[in-house]
């Protein structure tokens, strides 16, 4: 502009055209600021709001859950990044069917790397969630725990089972529209490799292998806290899906064919929750959830009492936490497991 100015000022009313000249030039700086300006504020420039919170600076606290769901949110692009979360325990008995899952754990964290692989899903970390030996395994509580450690880094979710491998290649762990069942049937070895049996899954729960966006977790305030035992924290997310609006989709046909890995399993010992403090169906909760008479918005992920206790792995493909769940909602006796 400099060069062309000096020879517009050489020209005939030289004063007006070096007043336009200058007002061009004016326009061209303003108009590079305000597109800067715009790029700052589009979704895949913003600055986010709240710095990211480290992992090692939450070991030994609880959870700040309503910073960690602000903290460095990614927000959603072409390159879908996938969790998927894995709830575990391993208990030395067999009440809350805590035995045997390490050697499963080692089987999926060896195969699902290679059928992602196969599957063309490259943008993924598997987050093990862990909770501390003493009270009943509260499945609901380590999965919101586990995805507000990682919120900040995932565009959606896959709340999976440590004893499900998918066996299809067109299973495709893909970014979902609405909240989505991956799980059609399994291939269920309940003691040994040679007894099997082909089970079909019903549409009044969501258990084995959820799929949600960051935004559809967060808006149905995640899972409920109050299942202390195992069961029933599958049937009450369904509900609080539907209740926030959401439709869901089913997986259908060979597309959602699972194996289920043999462990030695306790037959009705995982089909009691511990409520109020005392041994009830789990079922009773979350009827009254379905009728009403409880407000999911209040109790879930937004009201969870964790802390990080420990990261045994921190990868670019694999994190590992432990966390104490503290809320009292339920619980039980201590050292019942």
């Amino acid at each position: 502009f400099v060069p062309g100015l000096i020879m517009l000022s050489r020209l005939p009313d030289k004063r007006i055209l070096f007043v336009g000249g200058l007002c061009l030039c004016i326009g061209f700086i303003l108009h590079s600021s305000l597109s800067l300006l715009y790029m700052g504020t589009s979704q895949d420039f913003i600055t986010p709001r709240y710095p990211a919170i480290t992992f090692d600076s939450q070991i030994g606290k609880k959870l700040p859950i309503s910073d960690l769901l602000h903290s460095g949110r990614k927000y959603n692009h072409e390159n879908h990044k996938l969790c998927v979360i894995v709830p575990f325990r391993e208990s030395e008995d067999n009440i809350n069917q805590g035995k045997g899952r390490t050697k499963q754990l080692e089987l999926f964290l060896e195969y699902m790397p290679r059928f992602f692989k196969s599957t063309d899903i490259h943008n993924y970390e598997i987050i093990v969630t862990e909770q501390t030996q003493g009270y009943r395994f509260n499945k609901g509580a380590i999965m919101n725990a586990a995805f507000a450690m990682s919120f900040h880094s995932c565009d959606y979710f896959a709340f999976h089972d440590v004893d499900l491998l998918p066996l299809s290649l067109t299973n495709r762990y893909t970014y979902p529209t609405n909240p989505r069942r991956q799980i059609s049937s399994v291939k269920d070895h309940y003691l040994s490799e040679t007894d099997l049996d082909d089970i079909d899954l019903t549409d009044d729960h969501l258990g084995g292998v959820l799929m949600t966006t960051n935004d559809q977790y967060v808006a149905t305030n995640g899972y409920s806290n109050a299942y202390w035992g195992w069961g029933f924290e599958d049937a009450d997310v369904r509900t609080r899906i539907l209740m926030s609006g959401f439709n869901i989709d089913y997986a259908k046909g060979e597309a959602g064919v699972y194996r289920q890995l043999p462990h030695e399993r306790v037959f009705f010992g995982d089909h009691y929750s511990t409520l109020g403090g005392e041994a009830r169906w789990g079922w009773d909760y979350s009827s009254l959830l379905r009728d009403g008479f409880v407000n999911h918005q209040a109790e879930g992920l937004r009201s969870l009492d964790a802390t990080l206790v420990k990261v045994l792995k921190n990868a670019p493909k694999l994190k590992h936490f432990v966390f104490e769940i503290h809320s009292a909602f339920g619980r039980g006796d201590k050292d019942y497991q």
